[in-house]
């Protein structure tokens, strides 16, 4: 978990780059509590708008944008190669050209020049960050995409889960799949859960039901709902502090 939100707070770094450095804790700490209540875009940047400068929100808006598509274009990759490699559930095999077409597309679109841009965002465009930083982004969400992986295939096998070489092109599967349904709130709390149970259960490698929704919340509670907790404490220490 640590390792997970370092790679989140780098990724942070890089957006609010000539913000102080107390400010850009606390409006970290504050986006990962009222992401976790909300949809997750709408909380976050609320949560991070609350300790930084008006004059500096439409270029926080525009990068962390940017820094979701990032992890979102991870995710889809992944989840294409592991589509590639599964062939137990039969929808996957129609559905691979679509997630393929799908990561070509916003490839292409993440990486478009600014000018292009501008037509399409208007003066948004000016806050737009320079392909290395881009590429920064998109190496951060890498990481954290194999955190992700390799933290749900240790928890899966810490219950009991027997040991598969497909193991992790089916998390990757999960991973996919919970990215593209949408929540409200809680960090997509239940919907992580049937969709796991479903992917992992359908998939022939013999873990149980009970296994797989252990391991889910788990694995919620370790990346969302602790983290929420300290970031919360944290805040009203800061704030108890300042009074």
């Amino acid at each position: 978990m640590p390792l997970n939100w370092f790679l989140e707070w780098k990724k942070w770094i890089l957006i609010t780059n000539e913000e102080s450095y107390t400010n850009r804790r606390n409006s970290f700490f504050a986006g990962i509590v009222s992401s976790m209540f909300t949809p997750a875009m709408v909380g976050q940047l609320a949560g991070r708008f609350l300790f930084s400068e008006s004059i500096e929100r439409g270029r926080i808006t525009v990068l962390t944008l940017q820094s979701n598509f990032s992890q979102f274009l991870v995710t889809l990759f992944f989840g294409g190669i592991a589509i590639l490699f599964v062939e137990h559930l039969m929808f996957f095999d129609a559905s691979a050209g679509i997630v393929w077409s799908m990561v070509c597309l916003f490839a292409v679109v993440y990486f478009l020049p600014e000018r292009f841009l501008r037509m399409v965002i208007g003066n948004a465009a000016g806050f737009l960050c320079e392909n290395q930083i881009r590429s920064r982004f998109l190496f951060f969400s890498f990481l954290r995409h194999l955190v992700f992986s390799v933290q749900f295939f240790c928890v899966l096998l810490a219950f009991g889960a027997g040991y598969s070489k497909d193991l992790f092109y089916w998390i990757w599967v999960v991973y996919l799949l919970v990215t593209l349904v949408p929540s409200l709130f809680l960090g997509k709390l239940v919907i992580r859960e049937s969709i796991a149970v479903f992917v992992l259960t359908s998939a022939g490698i013999g873990i149980q039901h009970w296994i797989v929704l252990v391991s889910s919340l788990s694995i919620w509670m370790v990346n969302l709902l602790l983290p929420s907790f300290l970031a919360l404490l944290f805040l009203r220490s800061h704030q108890t502090l300042n009074k």
